[in-house]
């Protein structure tokens, strides 16, 4: 894991539940690098400056960015390309009783362009949509007609392009980044190492947004020593 590329949903997540230095301990341990494109900053940090509500978060964020714990990529010629296409092709993907609905916003797109330029190790993102596009269609098919309570269809052409650009893409969720922070000793000052700690710390991304299910932190809890 040296190269991961963040999206605003995950980072907000951990920004929220104040796991922020524990992911920078991790990316100082691990020596890895943490990077988010030119759309994420937007979303997390200079949008949210400007609104009371998020202006706090916004400003963790951005204490993060100063510490060198995430570094902002100015998108390339490459990653432009890329994301271009993807937007033409995001853009009318998915129909919702034969009109076209959006599913994926700026900032994911534009880290996914990121991932694809920098051949990063993975992406990191709690949005459920952009992942079960990835990796299971048919089943986000399922979720969007039970969202819109309409009849949801894919063009599969633009589908099968947009696998194939992003396919292999390997998906990280803030709640793995948490495990992994755990497994690695990195709670430091901020939490106590215990595994009943862990489960109120995944627990609480779940409730944040991230899309994992209280299933799959019982399996996971359970490979977990103490």
């Amino acid at each position: 894991m040296k190269k991961l590329v963040f999206d605003a949903s995950s980072i907000i997540s951990l920004s929220e539940k104040c796991f922020i230095n524990i992911i920078g301990k991790l990316a100082e341990q691990k020596k890895a690098g943490f990077f988010m494109p030119e759309s994420v900053f937007f979303e997390t940090v200079t949008h949210p400056m400007k609104i009371r509500r998020f202006e706090l978060n916004a400003f963790r964020i951005q204490s993060a960015i100063k510490n060198n714990w995430f570094t902002i990529v100015k998108p390339g010629k490459e990653t432009m390309q890329t994301l271009q296409t993807t937007i033409k092709l995001a853009q009318n993907m998915c129909y919702a009783d034969g009109q076209p609905i959006q599913i994926m916003h700026k900032g994911e797109l534009g880290a996914l362009a990121l991932v694809k330029e920098m051949d990063a190790d993975a992406l990191v993102i709690d949005e459920r949509t952009t992942r079960m596009l990835l990796e299971e269609p048919q089943n986000l098919r399922t979720l969007l007609e039970f969202r819109h309570r309409k009849k949801i269809s894919f063009d599969e052409k633009k589908l099968f392009e947009f696998r194939r650009l992003f396919g292999g893409t390997k998906i990280f969720r803030s709640s793995e980044m948490l495990a992994l922070a755990y497994e690695q000793n990195c709670f430091g000052k901020e939490l106590e190492h215990s595994k009943a700690t862990l489960k109120a710390a995944l627990f609480s991304v779940k409730y944040a947004g991230c899309a994992i299910t209280g299933g799959e932190i019982t399996e996971y809890l359970k490979s977990v020593a103490k």
